[in-house]
């Protein structure tokens, strides 16, 4: 559509969407959009000034904004097109769009590739009822269950006989297993985890609880229900038709993890990483092996000591200049994503100490496995 406008207008974008929106109910005969069309997704010119965003869109809506080039981007597309639907932002420790996991976390600013590729989390798919017939309401008053999850991304080419998808817990808590293949092959963290999202309403942000690989378990204290734990039997992503999560879900307490599994040793996932030797002498060479059947672009392994992993799998040590580390692929550029291979480290700048070595995803600090302590 053609829109004439003073200069003032074009550089205001409440002023713009007024603007088109007036336009098209013209176009069209109509002051409800909605009997045009499901959704609208506007490209606004690039004198329109989108100082402090990107894009925007209506809650229950079929109205979603982009500024110029924005516009091309799926991932972007996605998220706001998700406002549309009644979505709020999937949020993480204080951040609004922390939840990297899916799509209404932070956007993906790419018009291709595999890291357009995510799906919504937990509590944006069962707010979305796209899994309505596969989603499991627990009541934990008298029963307790145990099953198995697989991924949105490979729900529909999955063997399984139930295909269960996702799991709510007490009114506001969600699981589901972040099976990153697929459409969802670019999920960017809690890669194949289980994870469990608190969101109290539609259309409110929701929260990550925790991110838990095989062996790890998670408490949720609720009033009026007492503590309910989710505990991961099993992940395997051996091959995408195959690929699940085993869960248990019961009333009562347990540790966050099992002790041999908290990531200070291999903890399955179908991953490992390992060194050559317990004990260097400076000077000496470490040489790191690993393994990971879903390995992405710019996964990274760090030599670090005193790092703590949270509950959502990150480590919450900065990276710093000087730091002993190297892309898994063994160059900048990262066009390959090898499953196994071996990386060479020299020790000489350590100081004497404990180390661990840590396979982490994606150029970010979320741990998928870690090496036995070493010195």
């Amino acid at each position: 559509i053609d829109i004439e406008t003073a200069d003032n207008e074009i550089t205001d974008y409440w002023a713009m969407d007024n603007l088109v929106v007036s336009a098209l109910e013209t176009l069209f005969n109509t002051d409800d959009l909605r009997t045009v069309a499901d959704l609208i997704m506007i490209c606004q010119p690039p004198k329109v000034d989108f100082t402090y965003f990107s894009a925007y869109a209506y809650f229950n809506s079929p109205l979603s904004f982009y500024w110029d080039a924005y516009c091309i981007y799926p991932d972007l597309n996605m998220h706001e097109v998700g406002h549309n639907f009644n979505l709020g932002h999937a949020s993480q420790q204080g951040s609004t769009y922390g939840d990297r996991s899916g799509i209404m976390g932070d956007s993906i600013y790419l018009d291709e590739g595999e890291e357009t590729l995510r799906c919504y989390n937990a509590a944006k798919n069962w707010q979305l009822g796209w899994f309505e017939e596969n989603s499991i309401n627990l009541d934990l008053v008298s029963n307790d269950w145990e099953g198995r999850l697989v991924g949105p991304a490979n729900f529909q080419a999955s063997n399984d006989a139930n295909k269960n998808v996702l799991l709510k817990i007490a009114e506001s808590y969600y699981v589901q297993f972040n099976y990153a293949a697929g459409v969802n092959s670019g999920s960017q963290e809690f890669i194949n985890r289980v994870t469990v999202v608190k969101q109290i309403d539609d259309g409110e942000y929701s929260w990550v609880q925790a991110a838990l690989r095989e062996k790890e378990a998670y408490t949720i204290d609720i009033f009026d229900y007492g503590p309910i734990t989710v505990e991961v039997i099993e992940i395997n992503t051996n091959n995408f038709v195959d690929a699940y999560a085993d869960v248990r879900v019961y009333n009562g307490n347990r540790a966050k993890c099992i002790e041999t599994c908290c990531s200070e040793v291999n903890c399955g996932d179908d991953s490992s990483i390992s060194t050559d030797k317990n004990s260097y002498t400076p000077g000496d060479e470490i040489k790191v092996s690993f393994t990971n059947n879903s390995p992405k672009a710019y996964d990274w392994i760090w030599i670090i000591d005193g790092a703590d992993v949270d509950q959502f799998g990150q480590i919450t040590k900065d990276w710093y200049n000087g730091a002993l580390w190297l892309f898994t692929c063994g160059s900048d550029d990262c066009e390959g994503t090898p499953n196994s291979g071996e990386l060479s480290f020299e020790s000489s700048n350590l100081e004497a100490g404990v180390y661990v070595a840590y396979y982490l995803w994606i150029d970010g600090h979320n741990v998928e496995v870690a090496s036995s302590p070493f010195t």
